[in-house]
């Protein structure tokens, strides 16, 4: 089967090189078979050896012989730093050494060579493949000195260059340093590289630590991942959130936000953090960083101790930190009195905190009673995103009839299509009647109920 599939590959090359790997199939391959292999671009009129004989290089691969493949290799990255070569050869060239893996280490001064070329893309295609040859002598610092390269059309180079060393994990320790630095690129792409390979390198790596916890305010939301997932990796799980923890008090605004959010996905594991996040959200200078403290306390849930400054927060200056802060205190739990927090809330200047206050005290629920006359009154609002709110949360609470139906029955007759449709759907839950959006039937019938009363 394999002399019948080789065959067949042959069958789409041309006679030339079917001559040339015919002894190869036979399993006979002598010196001047090799040696045709590595001279052949020399005999040709120009620098480009024709796609014909990429073809030839990429069958000998696949070669049981040793040799054979050896030479395909070395002349697959003589090939790579050409200068005068079509750009298509030059591309299957560049693919098929690629694919070799680690025993491109037979080409490797001519690789690592490769990366002082000066096409960023031959540099490119180097780096690659010194990530698939592995840890080998003088790789490591050819490719650390890839990443110290900063002008800007080397950025792809020094993304894989990130890579290749991540590839090789513990074994490019000495990178470490080189890596850090190069979370601070000017590129998202070369950062997030540098965060992940840092992930894979162990313990030798704790030291970049302090680097990735300032990634974590990157403005690319993949590099903040993967800086997270990189001190995730490299310490244990008690010590990530101390990491974090020192994070929050970093001079930098945006290393404190990222140090928050990440904390904020952690959730309730990340309880040792509320003091701090309290603290933030209390006293920090950043609005941002105080809203990401608030929603970091809500996400952790069910800490009592984070009430008082939530419902404090309610009066911050900054509208989305007040939102916050009303989202958090529906999320801490039961046993914590947070109806009168969010009844105030009812209140703001912002139509989007009343909106975010009157959906979380519909969330409360048959709790909330004491809330329902500011929802009522939010019937009025001038906000239609508020009286849609406040109408649902009604629903939610559950109230005495004789409290909400007069202003829900006004309701029906909102501009706005959608608080009419929450306004029907309410009083047929709270009155288990269904007159549809028909506002006379529904006053006739409250008129009626009302004169029956004792």
């Amino acid at each position: 089967m394999e002399g019948q599939a080789s065959a067949m590959r042959l069958g789409t090359m041309s006679i030339a090189a079917t001559l040339l790997l015919m002894p190869l199939l036979l399993g006979c391959v002598p010196l001047s078979v090799v040696r045709d292999i590595e001279d052949a671009p020399s005999r040709r009129p120009t620098n480009d050896p024709g796609i014909d004989h990429i073809d030839s290089l990429d069958l000998a691969l696949d070669s049981e012989d040793e040799a054979v493949r050896g030479a395909a290799i070395r002349q697959l990255a003589a090939i790579l730093v050409e200068e005068d070569i079509n750009s298509d050869t030059w591309h299957r060239a560049s693919e098929a050494l690629q694919g070799v893996g680690p025993e491109a280490r037979q080409a490797l001064p001519s690789v690592i060579q490769a990366l002082n070329h000066k096409e960023p893309i031959v540099r490119q295609t180097a780096a690659t493949v010194l990530g698939n040859v592995g840890p080998q002598p003088g790789v490591v610092t050819a490719l650390v000195n890839a990443l110290a390269c900063k002008d800007w059309q080397y950025g792809y180079v020094r993304e894989a260059a990130a890579e290749a060393l991540g590839k090789m994990g513990s074994a490019a320790g000495d990178a470490v340093p080189a890596l850090s630095d190069a979370l601070d690129d000017e590129f998202w792409f070369v950062r997030e590289a540098a965060a992940e390979a840092l992930g894979g390198m162990g313990p030798q790596a704790r030291g970049s630590v302090p680097a990735l916890t300032c990634a974590l305010g990157d403005e690319g939301w993949s590099v903040r991942e993967a800086a997270l997932a990189a001190i995730e990796r490299l310490l244990p799980n008690g010590e990530v959130v101390s990491a974090l923890i020192e994070g929050l008090g970093n001079d930098s605004p945006s290393t404190r936000w990222g140090a928050a959010l990440a904390l904020k996905e952690m959730g309730s594991r990340a309880a040792s953090a509320v003091p701090t996040l309290v603290r933030l959200l209390e006293e920090d200078d950043d609005n941002d960083v105080r809203r990401v403290a608030a929603e970091a306390l809500g996400d952790i849930g069910e800490q009592e101790e984070a009430v008082p400054a939530l419902t404090q927060a309610l009066e911050d200056k900054y509208w989305r930190v007040r939102r916050a802060a009303v989202r958090a205190l529906v999320k801490i739990g039961p046993h914590s009195d947070v109806v009168p927090g969010l009844a105030q809330a009812m209140s703001d200047t912002d139509p989007r905190v009343r909106s975010a206050a009157a959906q979380a005290l519909g969330d409360v629920g048959t709790r909330a009673t004491e809330a329902v006359p500011p929802l009522v009154q939010a019937l009025e609002d001038d906000s239609g995103i508020v009286r849609e709110a406040a109408v649902l949360a009604l629903k939610g609470i559950d109230p005495r009839p004789e409290d909400v139906v007069p202003g829900l029955i006004e309701a029906l007759d909102d501009e706005y299509g959608f608080v009419r449709e929450a306004a029907r759907s309410a009083l047929t839950e709270i009155t288990e009647q269904d007159f549809g959006g028909d506002v006379g039937r529904w006053q006739r019938w409250w008129s009626e109920r009302q004169q029956r009363r004792p």
